[in-house]
Order: structure tokens, then C-alpha cells, then sequence
């Protein structure tokens, strides 16, 4: 398959504070722009926030940076969904500004982008929770329930998207009156595919504990906070130092290298 006959890929990252670890994650995402497009792959790549410290970070790392502010949090989501959807590649991918995954997690995907037949959505149904804290040596793995993935790492196939989710911004305005009102945009995407296309179409890559990490601070700033997670319903795999020791990115947050001055 020629280069230009192979699936493209839209990624992006909302982002907010947490300046070291939104680093961290920013530096991931410019890997895995560049492990995709080594496989060949047409790939965008941005962020979206309104710091300007952050700004001149991403692009650093040759990522485009666009301004939203982060409240009212609905129309940030419009906005980057919005964008996402008009860069018009083959694929939407969102990433968080705490996370990272693993290269066998991402050779997951380019495997799976590459099938001959387009996949609706797929992802992981695994993500393993992390405290910032080095004291903090327990971690979480959640799993998903219903139909549901961890929606880092989720891949959409665009046309698909632009069928369910019309018009966006009644889409993601409905979320103001509801008690969970900043906890739950992902899911939103969700329910409109599963609306237009039904649970089948949800596609789950062979799984594992290790495919994206989710680190939490102690700052106030998470949606989730590693509380909620620490919980017996979730299982304990690795140990913080563990997983530490798996992710360069993690190594490196580790030792302030994404420190701001």
C-alpha cells in the first residue's frame, strides 16, 4: 500500500494547568505523530488551551497550538471536536494532557487503521491510575464496562462522527444542566455513535494494563481524582516504581525534565 492510500489520523489534546505533566504528555504526543507517520501515516497534530508558556512548548515540539479558553468547558469540547472533524483525515484521536501509552499499545492501532475495512470506533478497555506522589506506591487499573473504552487512545473514523454528532454545539451544550456537567464529554461522543450505529460498532483492541497510563496530581485540577479510583473494584497490576520504569516519559517527569522555569 503506497504511502498516500493509507489511512490519515487527526490527533488532538485539550489541556488546563498541571504545566509539568501537561508537558510530559505533549512530548508524548509529538511521538506518537512522528511513530505514525514513520508508518506512513498523514498525520495532524494540536492542542488547545490559553498558556502561553504551554504555547511556546508545543510548539517546540511542532505541534499547532489553537486558543480556547477552558470555561464554559463545553465549548472548548465544540471547539476541538469541531476542528478535529474539518481537518477531515481518516481518523480522530484524542489524547489527555496526563496520560501516556505504551508503543505496543500504538502498534495496536496502526495495525488496526490499517485493516482494509475502516473500523467505526476501537480502543483499549484498560488504563491503569497513577499518583504523581512517589509515596503513593499503589495504582488502579479500570476496566471498561457496557461498551464504553478508555478514551484516550480511542480512535473515530471521521465520516462516522459527522453522522452522529450534528450539530455539535447542541450536542455538547446539553451537558450545562447536568450534574456531571464537566465529567463526561467523551461519553457524549459515545452515546451519539452508539445512537447512530448501535454497541456492535465498538471495536476492543486486545487489552492490557499497560496500554495508557493516567496520572493524577494532588493539584485539584483532575476531573477524577485518584481517589475515586482507589477503590477494591479496581485491580492493583504494577506498582507506581514499576510502571515508572516502563515509560520513558514518566523516567523523565521524574527527573523535572518537563519542569517550567
Amino acid at each position: 500500500m503506497d504511502r498516500v492510500d493509507k489511512p490519515s489520523v487527526c490527533f488532538f489534546m485539550l489541556y488546563y494547568k498541571r504545566p509539568e505533566v501537561t508537558r510530559m504528555s505533549m512530548w508524548h504526543m509529538a511521538k506518537v505523530l512522528k511513530k505514525f507517520r514513520n508508518a506512513g501515516h498523514e498525520c495532524d497534530g494540536f492542542v488547545v488551551g490559553n498558556e502561553p508558556e504551554q504555547k511556546e512548548y508545543a510548539e517546540s515540539l511542532g505541534l499547532e497550538h489553537l486558543e480556547s479558553p477552558n470555561k464554559p468547558l463545553w465549548k472548548k469540547f465544540e471547539f476541538t471536536w469541531r476542528e478535529a472533524i474539518l481537518r477531515e483525515k481518516t481518523y480522530i484521536c484524542k489524547l489527555d494532557s496526563n496520560n501516556v501509552c505504551s508503543d505496543d499499545f500504538w502498534n495496536k492501532c496502526i495495525a488496526q487503521i490499517n485493516k482494509p475495512e475502516p473500523t467505526i470506533t476501537f480502543g483499549t478497555k484498560n488504563f491503569t491510575v497513577v499518583s504523581s506522589d512517589f509515596l503513593t506506591q499503589t495504582t488502579r487499573t479500570w476496566e471498561r464496562r457496557k461498551w464504553n473504552f478508555c478514551s484516550v487512545g480511542q480512535f473515530f473514523l471521521t465520516s462516522a462522527v459527522r453522522k452522529s454528532v450534528r450539530p455539535l454545539n447542541m450536542l455538547f451544550n446539553k451537558r450545562k444542566t447536568n450534574t456531571q456537567e464537566n465529567k463526561d464529554f467523551d461519553g457524549t461522543i459515545n452515546i451519539a455513535i452508539t445512537e447512530k450505529f448501535g454497541k456492535e460498532v465498538f471495536h476492543s483492541l486486545e487489552s492490557d494494563p499497560l496500554d495508557c497510563i493516567d496520572i493524577k496530581t494532588s493539584s485539584g485540577v483532575d476531573i477524577h481524582s485518584f481517589k475515586e479510583y482507589d477503590l477494591r473494584r479496581y485491580k492493583m497490576h504494577y506498582t507506581r516504581d514499576q510502571i515508572f520504569d516502563i515509560f520513558e516519559e514518566l523516567k523523565m517527569l521524574e527527573d523535572r525534565q518537563f519542569n517550567v522555569l
